[in-house]
């Protein structure tokens, strides 16, 4: 079961579920307001809905802000065992991007969404006039962090465990409780999110990490 109208509509601003048809598949989507074109991408385990605040605020602030699914998070999408890669992910916004307007627009990305972002003001610049990103530095800077800084490897500890074999199995033991603990967003884009699990195979989809 996907989230419900009232998980979309937690803030003064409501929410409009949308679907666009690009290229062969079908983009879910949640968006709001009007006015110059703001693409907010969510990262691992997340849901379009983790960006409701930032959308409320800016759609009041007078832009229209899509928020779309990444592929393989939506339960009923019809490419669940991948591509995943960055590549194809940045190659899905920059279709979105051609699909909804022709002019340069804003991009927030958090996490997984904040690579696909960068990616794609690095491939085709003259479509983006600025990026946000969010949790995730530079590839540079990430790499090393990876190597050198014991911190960032506890951290980042769930991107390695997903590789294991049995982790579908272990994450989805007693109703997907390791959901809470590898996103921040709570209620309801928690709740929302292990819905979303339960239909997905969400598995693929980090593995690429």
């Amino acid at each position: 079961m996907e989230p419900t109208d009232s998980e979309y509509a937690t803030n003064p601003t409501n929410f409009k579920r949308t679907s666009f048809r690009i290229k062969g598949r079908t983009v879910h989507a949640i968006e709001a307001g009007n006015g110059p074109l703001v693409v907010a991408l969510h990262g691992f385990p997340d849901l379009p809905i983790s960006f409701r605040h930032q959308i409320s605020l800016l759609a009041q602030c007078g832009y229209r802000v899509v928020a779309p699914c990444l592929r393989g998070y939506f339960p009923d999408d019809e490419c669940p065992d991948g591509p995943f890669e960055i590549a194809t992910l940045v190659q899905d916004l920059l279709d979105l991007i051609d699909h909804l307007t022709d002019q340069p627009v804003t991009l927030i990305g958090h996490d997984w969404g904040a690579i696909a972002v960068r990616g794609a003001a690095i491939i085709a610049p003259g479509k983006v006039a600025r990026i946000i990103c969010m949790s995730v530095p530079t590839p540079g800077n990430f790499a090393k962090a990876l190597l050198r800084n014991p911190e960032q490897q506890r951290r980042s500890w769930y991107a390695y465990f997903f590789q294991l074999p049995f982790a579908e199995l272990a994450v989805a033991e007693n109703d997907l409780p390791s959901s809470n603990g590898s996103g921040r967003s709570g209620p309801p884009a928690g709740n929302a999110r292990r819905r979303s699990w339960r239909k997905s195979k969400w598995l693929f989809v980090i593995r690429p990490y």
